[in-house]
């Protein structure tokens, strides 16, 4: 009995081991850059969140710069839009929407394809009332599964 129950857990670690190893993959790209695009022009980032999301796309191997609306991409390159919700009454939830999208033209558009949709909220650690520690964890918790870039 003692020998299936060590069988039994040996095999759950390796296929939790080898799932957790495959959930991120490697690309190349030429340039590895990605721009801030807000297309909803009253969202207003916190520094901290956009310090924050500026060094987590670091991590993972791009570089993260801003865009404006007369910004002219190369055909490939990568443009995200994040969006903060606060809700609540007393101790704000955070829900971060991050979308990533690859640039088919020259310009960042709406209808690009979606390389990358994800959305986390947090309840906790309610710490302040004002909620942005949920919203940096909120934020880590959306790049658990980009994929890291390199350059060629």
């Amino acid at each position: 009995m003692k020998k299936i129950i060590e069988i039994f857990w040996t095999s759950i670690i390796l296929i939790t081991i080898s799932g957790t190893a495959s959930a991120v993959e490697t690309f190349r790209h030429p340039t590895c850059n990605v721009y801030l695009h807000p297309f909803d022009k009253t969202q207003k980032y916190d520094s901290k969140l956009l310090k924050r999301l500026s060094n987590m796309l670091l991590e993972k191997g791009y570089n993260l710069k801003d865009l404006n609306e007369l910004k002219r991409l190369e055909p490939g390159e990568f443009h995200i839009t994040m969006k903060r919700t606060l809700l609540g009454k007393v101790y704000k939830e955070c829900l971060i929407e991050l979308e990533m999208k690859q640039a088919k033209g020259q310009y960042a558009i709406k209808s690009d394809p979606v390389v990358f949709k994800s959305n986390k909220k947090r309840k906790f650690p309610r710490q302040t009332f004002k909620g942005k520690e949920r919203c940096m964890l909120a934020l880590q918790d959306n790049f658990f599964a980009i994929n890291v870039c390199k350059n060629k």
